[in-house]
């Protein structure tokens, strides 16, 4: 999770691009998109290599587009199939 998280630092949302040539932002912008609702991972040890997975919902994300809007955190929580959302830690969370 952290070297997904080290991404950040490639990743400009005003350009939508990485900000180095070569440089990976595919797992962070994974991690951040606005609509993924929910997260599955999976480990699996192969000798000394330690293989993580995940699977993001609902898919799939376009990495031509943006993850997020700019602006006021929380301002557009979705209600989705009568769920309610509310404003936890500036992120959508479901009630």
């Amino acid at each position: 999770m952290n070297s997904w998280n080290s991404q950040k630092a490639n990743y400009n949302l005003d350009t939508n691009m990485c900000l180095a040539a070569g440089a990976s932002c595919n797992a962070y912008i994974q991690l951040i998109w606005a609509a993924t609702s929910f997260v599955g991972c999976g480990k699996a040890q192969c000798g000394a290599k330690t293989h993580l997975v995940c699977n993001y919902g609902p898919g799939p994300n376009m990495l031509s587009g943006r993850p997020y809007q700019s602006g006021t955190p929380c301002s557009m929580c979705p209600a989705r199939g009568g769920n309610t959302y509310s404003c936890e830690d500036n992120l959508c969370t479901l009630n």
